[in-house]
Order: structure tokens, then sequence, then C-alpha cells
């Protein structure tokens, strides 16, 4: 019986991998575990605190992706649920998480203040009013400053809601 050559290139194929494992750094193992310590050193009722919070932030992260598909204009829901679910992960401030979880709830019920996300504060190049000062504010918009190296860097925003 002659070999059939024609189904070589699909052995090849199904005996190849079908994908490839990303390898972990070592110093990031058990990092969410650690950060989960310090947090409830820090409030010894952190786990129940946040996975209230976990939960009302993913059933509205839902929100807005279901929005988003539905082919609404999503932009300023999407910074703060950024932000938020950043937030969760990382800071024990839940006075702050709840603001925004608030300011999330306000945007997704206010479809027409999406656009707000798309325009920039002509002193600091960040979305105006969207994003309060923190992190976020300085990785929401940074192009003006690549753009114009000779411009003094932006202060953080002041305010704290758009939706107040």
């Amino acid at each position: 019986m002659k070999p059939r050559l024609y189904l070589a290139p699909w052995l090849v194929l199904l005996g190849a991998p079908m994908h490839t494992v990303a390898q972990v750094p070592p110093g990031d193992l058990g990092q969410k575990a650690k950060v989960e310590r310090e947090m409830v050193a820090f409030d010894p009722d952190y786990r129940k605190s946040v996975r209230a919070r976990e939960a009302e932030a993913l059933s509205l992260a839902a929100q807005v992706r279901a929005n988003e598909a539905r082919g609404r204009k999503t932009s300023c829901s999407h910074q703060i649920m950024n932000e938020t679910l950043w937030m969760l992960g990382h800071t024990a401030d839940f006075a702050r998480i709840d603001g925004r979880l608030r300011d999330l709830k306000a945007s997704i019920a206010s479809p027409e203040r999406e656009s707000i996300a798309d325009e920039q504060d002509p002193e600091d190049g960040v979305g105006a009013g969207v994003i309060p000062n923190g992190l976020s504010s300085w990785t929401a918009s940074p192009d003006h400053l690549l753009l114009d190296p000779d411009r003094t860097p932006p202060q953080p925003r002041s305010d704290t809601s758009p939706f107040k």
C-alpha cells in the first residue's frame, strides 16, 4: 500500500501543540494572595467588604458590555468601569470605590452623558470630568504630552465626580 502523502500536512498540524502556555515570572506567582493578606492586615473585614462590591462592579460591567454590544456609546462608562475594577484589586479605600460605583450607575443610567469622555480639558488633555485625580488621570490621554514635549506636565484634576 502506498503512503498517502496528501495527509502529511494534516498529521503534522494535528501533532503540533494547539497553544502555548505563558510562563508566569516567579516573582508574580503569589502576588494576588500577598496583596489580599496585606489588605486583610489593614482592614480585617476586607474580604467581606470587597466581595460585595466586586459583585456589584461585575454586574455593572456586564451592563456596560451589553450596551456596547447593542452599539451604544460607552466611553465614559468604560473609563469609570476600568478604574473601579482596578481599585477593587489594589486598594481598600471603600469610600472611593463606592463613589465610583455610584458614578458608574449614573453613567449607565444617562447614556447621553457618554460623550463627555471624548471631550478633553484644554488645560491638561484629560477627558473632561470623567476621571478624577489619581492614577487614571495620568493614563487616560497622554498624547498631548508626546506631541508637545516643551509643555509643562498636567496637574491631576481636583474634582471627584462628573455626576454630582
